[in-house]
Parts: structure tokens; sequence; C-alpha cells
């Protein structure tokens, strides 16, 4: 946890119209929250009037769409300005960093009896799964066409080679983290 809010209001009603404000205002860089979940969650009709029990989380997540929420927590901490692609270019080689675009946690593999998705060494092209990504029961495959510096440093028209693998499966990821380096191959 980095931050806790509290808020008093007249009534339940009052309370939660506060803390949806105060979210509302809420800037937090660097790290993905969870402050899009908790708005849903205060707009919910059941939650709003107090009709739940502690199988409420389970049902609320059922009831909504599932990657659109991914897709607000992964992105939240991120600065939607102009990324520096340039970064993503290792100083004095031709390996370039693949990083995360998403938090959540780390599979190399589909299923825990299957082999890796990609291993170094292995060539790959912009749709090839390289690992996925789970986050709230999701699991988002990550290729370097869904990753930051596809389109402009990742292209069709290049085959790219793993040099490295970067994280253990079954690890915690956030936006940004080092997930592999690859090379183009001409």
């Amino acid at each position: 946890m980095i931050a806790q809010l509290i808020v008093h209001g007249k009534d339940r009603n009052d309370a939660i119209k506060r803390l949806l404000e105060a979210l509302d205002e809420t800037s937090i860089k660097g790290v993905s929250t969870n402050i899009s979940l908790l708005k849903r969650i205060l707009n919910d009709k059941t939650f709003v009037a107090g009709k739940y029990d502690t199988n409420y989380l389970p049902s609320f997540l059922d009831t909504i769409d599932k990657d659109a929420l991914v897709e607000d927590m992964a992105y939240t901490g991120v600065d939607k300005g102009e990324s520096d692609l340039k970064d993503l270019l290792i100083p004095g080689t031709d390996e370039i960093k693949v990083i995360s675009p998403m938090t959540g946690i780390y599979y190399s593999t589909p299923s825990p009896n299957e082999p890796d998705f990609v291993k170094v060494g292995d060539r790959v092209t912009l749709s090839n799964t390289l690992c996925q990504v789970e986050a709230m029961k999701l699991f988002t495959h990550i290729s370097l066409s869904s990753v930051p510096g596809s389109g402009e440093i990742f292209t069709a028209e290049n085959e790219y080679e793993v040099v490295r693998v970067n994280q253990a499966n079954n690890a915690q990821v956030n936006v940004g983290d080092l997930l592999f380096v690859v090379k183009a191959i001409s």
C-alpha cells in the first residue's frame, strides 16, 4: 500500500461521493494503482445500497469488463506523454529492451506443464507470444506488437532474436519492468 484515503460524510452516500471526488483528484506516477477498480466499486448499485457480503468482490468482477479494467489499471501510473523510445535501445549494442506494458504476474509458459513461450536464441516476430501477464485473473499475451516501441522500434519487417529473458516465472512485474532483451535480425 502506498496511500490510504479516508473520507467522512453526513451519511454513506455522501462519503461515497466524497471518496469518488478524492479518487478523481488523486495522481500517482510510476506505479500502477487500483484506483479504477475502486471507482467502479463505488459506482456499483449493490455497493452503494450496502447490500453485499464477503462474496461481493468475486461476484462484482464477474459483471464488469475485465479487459477494460486491466488496461485502466495497467496504465494508471504511466505518464501519458511521449515516451522516449530511444531509452529502449541499449547503448553500445544492437540490443533492444522489451518492457512490460502492464502490471501483473509474469508467466513464461501457457500452462505449468508446457514449454516456455520463448527461450534465449529463439527468433520471434511482432506477433509471437513472448509471455503472458495475469492481472485480475485475466491473462494477457505479450508480444512485440503489444509493448512500448511497437511500430517504431519493433517493426514487421524484422525478426528478432531473444538475447535474454529477464523475469522468473510467477514474478510480479510492473509497467516499465524489463521483460526481455532482443536484437533485430536483418
